[in-house]
């Protein structure tokens, strides 16, 4: 893919990420999209994920939700 599909991708997405990343097949998208994301789409993907007050609420009662959440951080760390 190409960066500027995956950035549609993510706006098309944008505020939509905390139901995605807790539903149960949907989160595998998530996992996939965050593995082919440059930095700066990963930290787009965040500050979507940090206005939305109920994330941590939504992610924590899910084990998908748990899972993509430790992938997406262990990503913010790679380029």
């Amino acid at each position: 893919m190409k960066p500027h599909e995956i950035d549609h991708i993510i706006d098309a997405l944008y505020g939509e990420f905390t139901d995605i990343i807790t539903h149960e097949y949907a989160n595998y998208m998530f996992q996939s999209l965050i593995k082919v994301c440059s930095l700066g789409q990963r930290s787009k993907i965040v500050n979507s994920l940090v206005s939305d007050k109920g994330l941590f609420r939504k992610v924590v009662s899910t084990k998908q939700g748990t899972f993509a959440l430790q992938q997406l951080i262990s990503y913010l760390t790679q380029e």
